[in-house]
């Protein structure tokens, strides 16, 4: 009667309920609700209600009859629902395409690129979305040119900004990016009244970009500062400063040192760690050799002769004091009791910026280097003076992550397709290692190797210092 009524489910459980299945009336009642069943599920299909469609098929797969016809008829189904599923998909793309080709025909190509930025990467990757987006970008690249001309490098900066999280890393965006850092350079030298270092950092942009309207009279400028600082110099006040510095370099260790500047606490970021213990591993990489990581918020710089408990001890001798290096947010500042030379002047405390030379010693230099503008960890290279260990090819103040790859990295590795980033996590000896782009992310602790587009890289454990001494 509830097959005969057209109440197929209550039918369904009837049989389902009962031993009646076992006796020859019953297997004919499954399977006529079987036929009805696959009939009710047709009649849903066509009329576009796939998921009444695919329960009446679901039933009838469980009653165990006309299986070759339930299967063809779930295909169907499923057909169907990857079609309508699509038809969505491309409603969606093609409504998002129009907002794009709006924005772009009205000239609005900053606003495109913003609005752009904002979309998920599978509809920005779309060939219809890079055709469509290629004139924006164009405009905004010589938008950012011409605003680094004229000197509006806020608006440059925002642009560069906005083309980086695009994936642009084209030549003029590069170009443009490392311009705009050695304008901060100049800027923080300025401050620092190290005119010397600020000239030299000018003259690279103007280098660069010659057809600026602005570098020429800010190098006359700083010209006049620099000249006015050696017009002091070389007055009585110069008398004072000459002696101050030679009593420096020539003081004992036990000597009452000069009075410093205050150090303010680190403020930790929330990638850094929340102490200023460093912690240190090594990191060998194929093709590359051993990065020692330093984790933390200070280190100290020292020679075999004074400090040899230091972070870093550099094969040379003739240095006063140890040096610290200390990361306050996004900074880094460098200091020692005794003063010390950074790019060949005298300092008690000194923020680094990218390419700063730090003279440890006679013989020893420490090369300052922030490779990578998405990235807070810094580089120190060794020049003029050896660690213990001639496999280390480099420091890494770490702090978010650490890049390799072909340009624009930390370290250059070759062979490797994709760029490979290498963070910090939790304990003190564990980093997690990833391709860029990629969500799958593998632990990396002391003793374990990861291969990564097959290159190895093998985390080893510093047990003392004697080890890079």
């Amino acid at each position: 009667m509830a097959i005969a009524g057209g109440r197929l489910e209550e039918a369904f459980k009837l049989l389902q309920s009962s031993t009646v299945t076992k006796h020859a009336d019953g297997q004919r009642l499954s399977d006529q609700l079987t036929t009805e069943l696959l009939d009710r599920a047709q009649l849903h299909l066509e009329n576009g209600r796939l998921d009444p469609a695919r329960l009446d098929a679901s039933l009838a797969e469980q009653l165990g009859g006309q299986q070759i016809a339930i299967v063809q008829l779930i295909n169907q189904i499923e057909n169907k629902h990857r079609s309508q599923a699509g038809h969505a998909r491309d409603a969606a793309s093609a409504n998002l395409l129009d907002r794009l080709k709006s924005l772009v025909e009205a000239n609005e190509h900053e606003q495109a690129i913003k609005w752009l930025a904002n979309q998920s990467t599978s509809f920005r990757e779309q060939p219809e979305t890079i055709a469509l987006s290629a004139k924006s970008i164009a405009q905004l690249k010589q938008q950012a040119t011409a605003d680094f001309d004229t000197g509006r490098l806020d608006r440059c900066e925002a642009n560069v900004d906005l083309l980086l999280r695009m994936g642009d890393e084209s030549q003029i965006v590069n170009e443009l990016r490392e311009q705009l850092g050695r304008c901060h350079s100049i800027e923080q030298a300025v401050q620092q009244a190290n005119f010397d270092v600020a000239l030299r950092s000018t003259q690279q942009v103007q280098q660069v970009s010659p057809k600026t309207s602005w570098v020429e009279p800010m190098m006359a400028t700083i010209k006049q500062c620099q000249a006015g600082i050696e017009t002091l110099h070389s007055g009585p006040l110069g008398l004072l400063l000459t002696r101050s510095s030679e009593r420096i370099r020539t003081a004992a260790p036990d000597h009452k040192p000069l009075k410093k500047l205050p150090v303010q606490p680190a403020q930790v970021s929330s990638n850094s760690l929340t102490d200023s213990i460093c912690r240190q591993s090594l990191l060998q990489v194929d093709q590359l050799g051993g990065v020692l990581l330093l984790r933390g918020n200070s280190i100290s710089i020292g020679t075999p002769g004074i400090a040899s408990d230091s972070t870093i001890v550099l094969q040379t001798d003739g240095l006063a004091s140890r040096i610290q290096i200390s990361r306050d947010g996004e900074d880094y500042f460098v200091c020692s009791d005794s003063g010390l030379f950074v790019n060949n002047v005298l300092a008690d405390r000194h923020i680094l910026t990218n390419g700063d030379i730090i003279t440890v010693g006679a013989r020893g230099r420490l090369k300052f280097l922030r490779p990578v503008a998405a990235s807070n960890s810094a580089i120190l290279v060794v020049q003029g003076a050896k660690l213990k260990r001639r496999d280390i090819r480099g420091i890494v103040l770490v702090d978010d992550a650490i890049v390799f790859g072909d340009s624009n990295c930390h370290f250059s590795v070759p062979n490797l397709p994709r760029r490979v980033i290498v963070r910090p996590t939790g304990p003190e000896h564990e980093f997690l290692i990833h391709e860029k782009g990629s969500s799958e992310q593998h632990l990396l602790a002391d003793g374990q190797t990861k291969s990564i587009a097959g290159v190895g890289f093998t985390l080893s454990p510093v047990f003392n210092r004697k080890q890079l001494s």
